[in-house]
């Protein structure tokens, strides 16, 4: 009896105690369920906070880089060649307003560069403001006619390269530079006069502009680059300044000049300067110290030559070729004559007064006389 009210006493604890136990863990449950909503709204309210702070600095940093642009697009806005310009378009007029240097990248920027390149046939008229024609601006265009306006102080490289239907081109008295390339290839340019403050004719400046006949050089050009007038067939006369002391190597190659004289501050006529040419009269100033090599080869129809005091040098091939040379007349200055100077020219005696000077065997042909 005594054990089994033990064991009875024994139950009842173990129950109670599982119960203890049972509602333990419930609580446990409960408390751990009530830590984890604390921890997860704690998580949420912490990543709510972090997600806030990453698009505060998102747009921190995006009104920084709309700082940045704005700043680069106003830098952009003051680089060379980018004034801001604008333009109108009506019935085969291009009229563009605006300051600055207008260029290829500016025409772009405005978008006038379209309506240059896709239309055929068209005027332009830049407004007042405009300072400087700049690199490649209506390069291989169909403009036919340009209005410039005073201010104007230059046109760049390759300006109005290859625009062949370009016929005159009015150049206003405020132009100082004449760029390389900046008319090569307007073959229907027809005349040009080049304002009083240009100093130099840039390299190639009217290359190729084959129905060229008539350009007035006016006092003050100091120098003419190479092959400025490269084959200008039709240009058949030209006066140089006075001020002119440089002629580039091949300037006037294969142009139609029939007489040219060269002015006494040149002191070296360059290499190729006048061959292939349509020159019968050749005018040489005393100043004049060196006929370059090829100056004035080839020139078929030229008949007689005199050449002045003061010359101390004739290039290789200076004369040759000149097929219809039979008279030449070389001082005592020359000291030497090079290769082929005056081979295939139908010349039958020729005096060279200096005794000392070096002559190259092929000078002449063989059968003319020279006596020295």
């Amino acid at each position: 009896m005594m054990k089994k009210k033990l064991f009875m006493t024994a139950l009842l604890m173990s129950s109670a105690l599982a119960v203890s136990a049972c509602g333990s863990k419930e609580t446990q449950t409960a408390q751990k369920a009530g830590e984890t909503r604390q921890t997860e709204t704690k998580v949420r309210e912490e990543n709510t906070e972090e997600s806030t702070a990453a698009e505060e600095t998102q747009a921190g940093e995006t009104e920084e880089s709309t700082v940045v642009e704005e700043t680069q697009a106003e830098e952009a806005q003051t680089e060379e060649g980018s004034g801001e310009f604008t333009y109108t378009y009506e019935s085969g007029v291009l009229t563009i307003s605006g300051k600055g240097v207008l260029d290829s990248e500016a025409m772009e920027a405005c978008g006038a560069k379209d309506v240059v390149m896709k239309v055929g046939d068209l005027q332009v008229v830049l407004e007042e403001g405009v300072t400087e024609i700049g690199n490649s601006a209506f390069r291989g265009s169909g403009l036919i006619s340009i209005t410039i306006p005073k201010g104007v102080t230059k046109i760049g490289a390759n300006a109005f390269y290859m625009c062949p239907n370009l016929t005159s081109i009015p150049l206003p008295e405020s132009l100082t530079e004449l760029g390389d390339h900046a008319f090569d290839g307007c073959t229907g340019l027809t005349s040009v006069t080049i304002p009083k403050g240009v100093t130099e004719i840039g390299n190639y400046a009217f290359q190729q502009c084959t129905n060229l006949t008539s350009v007035e050089i006016p006092e003050g050009v100091t120098k003419i680059g190479e092959c400025a007038f490269f084959e200008c067939y039709n240009l058949t006369s030209i006066n140089l300044p006075e001020s002119l002391i440089e002629i580039g190597q091949r300037a006037f190659e294969n142009c139609g000049l029939t007489s040219i004289t060269i002015p006494g501050g040149v002191t070296k006529i360059e290499e190729n300067a006048f061959p292939r040419s349509g020159l019968t009269s050749i005018t040489i100033s005393e100043g004049v110290t060196e006929i370059g090599d090829g100056a004035f080869g080839q020139c078929a129809v030229l008949t007689s030559v005199e050449i002045p005091e003061g010359v101390t040098k004739i290039g290789s091939v200076a004369f040759g070729y000149c097929n219809n040379l039979t008279s030449v007349t070389i001082p005592e200055s020359v000291t030497e004559i090079g290769a082929s100077a005056f081979a295939w020219c139908p010349l039958t005696e020729v005096t060279i007064p200096n005794a000392s000077a070096i002559v190259d065997k092929t000078a002449f042909d063989n059968g003319v006389t020279v006596n020295q």
